[in-house]
């Protein structure tokens, strides 16, 4: 089976399709370092040795990004040794909340939502946790809702696979757009 190391711009690497690493950002890499495959917004490589681990930590720091195990284990570098922790609960995007309905929610039926609320927009941009702090960075569409008091927006990350439309970290004010947005989702199309 083995073990593969990831680097991402999100803890877990799992959701590295909703804060990606842009193939164009690593093109010329993937030339050079026929062992690393791009797949879905992160670098991969299975069973890297010591030395090709060290090299992931330097390509990580140079985009700004996690290395991390098939877990929620963090690498990184203390002195002249690679060490590892797991994830603290600050790192993960936890709690999660969903949008739910009686049937599952399909990307036409949010879209038709998302395009009826004033309050939410479709954007290119999220604010993401990578190393250096909080920081915008490119991705694939993604509903935003912009009438939070903090004026910051926030991701309605929509899953095909769940049928159901995901907030991470939702504050009071969050949870209650969200309840509204439930009694939107009851409504026939």
């Amino acid at each position: 089976m083995g073990y593969e190391l990831h680097i991402a711009r999100v803890i877990p690497w799992i959701y590295c399709h909703r804060f990606p690493i842009g193939r164009h950002e690593v093109r010329a890499l993937l030339d050079t370092e026929d062992w690393l495959r791009y797949d879905d917004g992160r670098l991969c490589a299975k069973d890297p040795g010591e030395a090709r681990v060290r090299r992931m930590l330097a390509i990580a720091a140079e985009l700004d990004a996690w290395l991390l195990g098939d877990g929620d284990t963090i690498f990184g570098v203390a002195g002249d040794r690679v060490v590892e922790r797991e994830a603290t609960h600050a790192d993960l995007p936890f709690p999660r909340s969903f949008l739910a309905a009686e049937a599952a929610i399909t990307a036409a039926r949010w879209a038709e939502i998302v395009a009826a609320e004033p309050d939410l927009q479709w954007r290119t941009r999220v604010r993401a946790q990578v190393p250096s702090g909080a920081t915008w960075i490119d991705c694939p569409p993604v509903a935003c809702w912009t009438g939070h008091p903090s004026g910051e927006p926030v991701p309605f990350f929509h899953s095909e696979y769940e049928g159901a439309v995901e907030v991470w970290r939702p504050d009071s004010a969050t949870l209650t757009r969200m309840e509204a947005l439930e009694v939107q989702l009851a409504l026939p199309s």
